[in-house]
Order: structure tokens, then sequence, then C-alpha cells
């Protein structure tokens, strides 16, 4: 091989090089499918029904965001996140609350919870329930900021009691506090929601993390005749699914003495 050969085949072995290898390296996994990550979300994600008198009255969702050691050591404690519109007891009502927690293979595991800190409805619409006896996967809160507009989201839920759902969408609006630039206070979605997904969780499609906890969403009055009985439904808006941003969460729980509360 002449000196010119071999100095092309350097050349070209040298860019080959600097190009990188088209594979992944040994010891590396390749990035999650969407399909794969929406599943990995579902074991931080719980049904909670409300209970009076023995009965079901209400059920909503929820989110774990807390695992590990209780004030007494030997104890295990889980916290989960759901709306403080779930937890609040109505007129002569009395009630328990029941976290059940789904398994493969459609098994459930219920455990007693206690409200350990609920807000105002009207203003930071979250409660945290503590189980004892089970360390649940939980959801790594996403930075204050680390949201925008456009952003692509999937929504984890049980719709009317059922089974754990996951929905997709984009955040479609956000409502920063004035006073705090870039600290979201509302996040809008259109990812699609029913009753009973109150509590579950908002997270991020590209990482898993948790964005924010799903506060409800806006209704449209449906009615129609029977006969000469007019019934009227409240239908759910597309596009009109709300949550309580991370910030509002991190705040809520610094505001009840729970900021140490972190997933990991």
């Amino acid at each position: 091989m002449d000196r010119a050969a071999r100095a092309a085949l350097l050349l070209a072995f040298g860019l080959a090089a600097c190009a990188g290898p088209r594979f992944h390296s040994v010891g590396s996994a390749p990035p999650p499918t969407r399909a794969e990550l929406m599943r990995s979300l579902l074991p931080a994600n719980v049904r909670v029904n409300v209970l009076v008198e023995g009965e079901v009255r209400r059920t909503a969702s929820g989110v774990v965001i807390q695992n590990g050691q209780g004030a007494e050591r030997e104890l295990v404690v889980s916290h989960v996140l759901t709306n403080a519109h779930v937890v609040l007891a109505r007129a002569g009502e009395l009630p328990r609350f029941v976290v059940l927690v789904d398994g493969e293979g459609g098994s459930t595991q219920e455990f007693e919870g206690e409200v350990v800190a609920v807000g105002d409805v009207e203003g930071d619409d979250l409660a945290v329930l503590a189980i004892e006896g089970i360390a649940l996967p939980c959801a790594p809160l996403s930075d204050d900021s680390a949201v925008n507009v456009g952003d692509d989201v999937l929504a984890v839920a049980a719709p009317f009691g059922r089974s754990l759902s996951v929905s997709r969408g984009i955040v479609s609006q956000i409502d920063y506090d004035a006073g705090s630039p870039r600290r979201p206070l509302l996040l809008k979605t259109d990812a699609s929601i029913g009753y009973g997904s109150s509590g579950g969780g908002l997270y991020s499609a590209s990482n898993g993390a948790l964005l924010g906890v799903l506060a409800g969403y806006r209704t449209a009055a449906v009615s129609f005749l029977v006969g000469e009985e007019r019934l009227t439904f409240d239908v759910p808006m597309p596009g009109e699914t709300f949550a309580a941003p991370a910030a509002r969460v991190r705040a809520f729980l610094g505001a009840h003495g729970l900021a140490a509360l972190r997933c990991g």
C-alpha cells in the first residue's frame, strides 16, 4: 500500500472513530419506550375509598410521595398525596379511608389511611394520608419550574373507582405566581380524566417525574327530558383538566411540617 492510500485509510478510520459507535455500550440500557414508561408509573399510584358506616360513599385516587420508617423506627409508613375535597368530612359523616394498592394479575391489598395533613379546598386542595405496614414505590416530584406549555404528559388515576388507567395529553396552560416568576400555581392539561380521578398523578412523558396532582375538571351541565321528567348530568369538558403543580405541593408539605417527605 503506497503512502497516499495509507493516509486515506487512516483519515477514514479517524472520522469513523469521531462519529462514535452506533450501538449501546456494554452495560447500558436503551431508554424506555412510552408504553414501558407508562407501566412503570402505575405502582406509585393508588385508589382511595371513602367509607361511611361501612359503605363506600366516594372513590378517589392518590400518589405515593414517600416511603420509609415512621416515628417509631420499626414502623414502615408510606405517605399518599390526594385532594382535600376527598378527605374532608361532609355533614354527619365519620369517614374512614381505605387505600387500595393494586398488584399484578388483579390482586389488591387494602390499608387503613390516616389523614396527617389537609388543606383548604378553595386554596390548596391537597391532603396527605399515611398508611402503615408497607413501603410502596413512590413518585419523585419534579423541579418547581420543570414544566412548560406544550410538554407531553401522562395522567394516572382510577376513574369511577375502577383499576388504574393512563391517559396522555399536553400541558395546555400554566398559571404563575405573580410574586415569584416561574413558580407555577396551576396546571391545565387536555389529558382526559373522569369522576374519581381526583388525587391522581400528572407525570412528565419524557422522564416520569411527578409534575402535579390532579385536582378536578370543568364540567358542562347537559339536560334532557325523559317523559315529563328532566334529567341533568355534569359532563367533563375536553381539555379542561386541572392539577396542583409540584411547586404548590412542596409549599403545602412545608406549611404542614412535612417538608422532609421525599421519594428516594
